[in-house]
């Protein structure tokens, strides 16, 4: 898909890094190879996928209509991005053996800064040749964010955040399934996962979803 064709589906209002984001789920997406049959959960994952509506109305309700959507955008290409590695990933046997078993399963659980019955169930499949760990998540018992905010999974070290696993939404009850993160690190290097919301200007909230990194790097 050429920049034009970008533009023409998504407005002119977007930012260059945000059509970058969306340029390159395009492009994993093309350079993967094709599956004989789509795993149940990639199908799962691809219903998830924020919808992204089409743009009516004069000039002003459509910036208005594609601000509101930026965070959907981002989800949608980062859920892009991530079915795009997962499908080459599958497509070539997962870790090389045919075994797609988790090499792990972390559940990250509420902080006192969010609701008891929150929390974030993750599927560390094993890692790849190229260094990446391809992650299959859900979550329950979350907030619904505002228009501009979004959850966000790192990797800390020292009690900061310091790598981004990637963003996601939650619909009307909490909830999300199927969520795709790719996690190109050394887990050695990290001491806990976690979920924050972000919002414009940098807004962080505290710390809502947390779990020690237990994986073993290899």
């Amino acid at each position: 898909m050429e920049d034009r064709d970008l533009r023409d589906l998504v407005g002119e209002e977007l930012s260059d890094v945000e059509l970058d984001a969306l340029r390159e789920a395009d492009e994993l997406l093309r350079a993967a190879e094709p599956l004989p049959k789509v795993p149940e959960e990639l199908e799962v994952s691809a219903r998830g996928i924020p919808h992204v509506e089409e743009q009516v109305g004069d000039r002003r309700s459509r910036r208005q209509s594609v601000l509101q959507r930026r965070p959907a955008m981002l989800a949608f290409a980062a859920a892009l991005a991530g079915i795009a590695f997962a499908i080459g990933w599958f497509a070539r046997g997962g870790d090389g053996g045919g075994e797609r078993s988790p090499a792990d399963i972390v559940t990250l659980e509420a902080t006192r800064f969010a609701s008891n019955e929150a929390e974030m169930v993750i599927d560390v499949f094993p890692i790849d040749e190229g260094g990446n760990w391809l992650l299959l998540a859900g979550a329950a018992g979350l907030e619904p964010v505002g228009a501009e905010q979004y959850y966000e999974l790192w990797l800390t070290r020292d009690n900061r955040v310091a790598a981004s696993c990637g963003r996601f939404l939650v619909d009307e009850s909490g909830a999300a399934t199927g969520i795709w993160f790719n996690a190109p690190y050394d887990f050695a290097e990290f001491d806990d996962w976690v979920v924050t919301i972000e919002g414009p200007g940098n807004q962080r909230s505290r710390v809502l979803l947390r779990a020690p990194v237990t994986t073993v790097s290899s």
